[in-house]
């Protein structure tokens, strides 16, 4: 299951960064929006780095501090004291990508790494730690909040 994941991972960064490319935002631009915020996490993972994904039928909901589409480079969030708290992002099937201020529920995996920054192919490849997942995320006004005992 967790290799299923792994790979599920990996395909969902493909795709957002296919889709980022084309849209007219750079996904760079803080404009307001939510965040998801887990605790609980196991303190093994304090001082490892977190990104979050979610999809529903109409888009993507990432987390993640930034990303530059040119370089394709992206920076995750420390996990510290046992929770994280990641810029929620919404990305369309059309290629938009915008902080996301929204309401909507999906099903979500949190990524941990060993590096802050890189792209998503090195983060996921080379400094892959380990993933967890809800079967459903609710977001209210672009925020979720999330325990990692509810999760799977």
């Amino acid at each position: 299951m967790t290799n299923k994941k792994f790979w599920l991972g990996v395909l969902v960064m493909v795709l957002v960064f296919g889709m980022m490319v084309v849209g007219c935002d750079n996904g760079t631009t803080d404009r307001g929006g939510g965040n998801i915020t887990i605790t609980g996490i196991p303190a093994t993972y304090n001082g490892k780095w977190a990104f979050f994904s979610g999809w529903s039928e109409t888009h993507l909901v990432a987390g993640f501090a930034s990303l530059n589409i040119q370089t394709e480079v992206a920076t995750l969030v420390q996990i510290s004291g046992g929770s994280v708290t990641l810029p929620a992002w919404r990305i369309t099937n059309a290629g938009t990508v915008q902080r996301f201020s929204g309401n909507t529920t999906v099903e979500g995996t949190l990524f941990i790494s060993s590096v802050q920054t890189g792209t998503f192919y090195y983060i996921m490849e080379e400094h892959f730690i380990s993933d967890y997942g809800w079967e459903t995320v609710v977001f209210n006004g672009g925020n979720a909040m999330l325990t990692w005992a509810y999760g799977n």
